[in-house]
């Protein structure tokens, strides 16, 4: 499951375009018209060059807008901040909310790192699945910076507005909230997982390049609403429905944008394909000439 999140971060029913080859949509309302990518968060040097598609959205874009501002994670308040929110109260203390099983078997993860988990003993139990994740990911060269940051620094570099969906807090929130009140099934599940991170990573890329919709919904979206639906609550719904009056509010304004975000919030009656559907637009794959 964390291994997803991260991939979010970073529906069931499928929609008419879920067979679609690509991974960026144009959305229009008569004459004016948003490019939509769903994006992978992390990625391997060999996963580039990214689909061509991206690359078309973002020639034809007057401005970026991503989920949330990346420069801000570098910045010393803010890494102070994410310190503080991932501190554990007096009742999220590790040996407090796991098993003696599930401990020894966390311990022992930490240890094949060449970590110990009493230095993280200060934090949250989501915070030590993160950087194991983050870890592993490291090992399997899973390394360079995905679609968000590749545009953020085109854009950047082409001096292009850049805009964002929610703020730094409120992701740092929701990665601080996962499995608050379940740790026990969430470390247990994350840690099952963990062994698993090459294999999912690869068939969440390869349904990604290739714009498989239907196979990310079964990797993304079945698994969550089925053994987590309050964090696919969290993660995806409340979130897309968020975004969606925004997203509504740049066919008002001048130029066309580029709207990134995570792959995971693109399919199913919850997905933001057909929420924008629902509400009169037309939403049609974006393929590479």
């Amino acid at each position: 499951m964390l291994i997803r999140c991260l991939v979010l971060l970073c529906s069931l029913v499928s929609v008419p375009v879920a067979l679609a080859q690509s991974s960026v949509w144009k959305v229009s309302n008569g004459t004016e018209q948003v490019y939509l990518g769903g994006t992978i968060h992390l990625l391997k040097p060999s996963d580039y060059p990214l689909p061509s598609e991206f690359d078309l959205a973002y020639q034809n874009s007057d401005s970026l807008i991503l989920e949330t501002d990346i420069k801000a994670a570098a910045e010393p308040e803010n890494q102070q901040m994410i310190v503080q929110r991932m501190l554990a109260g007096p009742d999220e203390q590790v040996e407090k909310v796991l098993t003696p099983h599930t401990y020894s078997h966390l311990m022992r993860t930490f240890g094949q790192y060449g970590m110990s988990l009493s230095s993280m003993r200060q934090f949250k139990v989501s915070m030590m699945m993160i950087t194991l994740t983050l870890v592993e990911m490291q090992r399997l060269g899973i390394n360079q910076s995905g679609v968000d940051e590749f545009y953020h620094q085109q854009a950047t570099s082409d001096s292009k507005p850049i805009g964002t969906l929610e703020s730094f807090e409120d992701q740092i929130s929701f990665l601080a909230q996962m499995g608050k009140g379940s740790e026990e099934t969430f470390v247990a599940m994350s840690l099952k997982e963990l062994a698993q991170t090459e294999t999912m990573m690869e068939q969440m890329v390869s349904s990604w390049r290739s714009g498989r919709v239907d196979v990310m919904s079964t990797i993304f979206v079945e698994d969550m609403q089925k053994n987590y639906p309050e964090v696919y609550q969290q993660l995806v719904v409340d979130r897309n429905n968020n975004w969606i009056p925004q997203i509504e509010k740049l066919f008002s304004q001048p130029g066309t944008e580029l709207v990134l975000v995570g792959v995971g919030h693109m399919p199913g009656e919850s997905g933001l394909i057909r929420l924008l559907e629902k509400r009169g637009y037309k939403v049609e794959p974006l393929l590479s000439l």
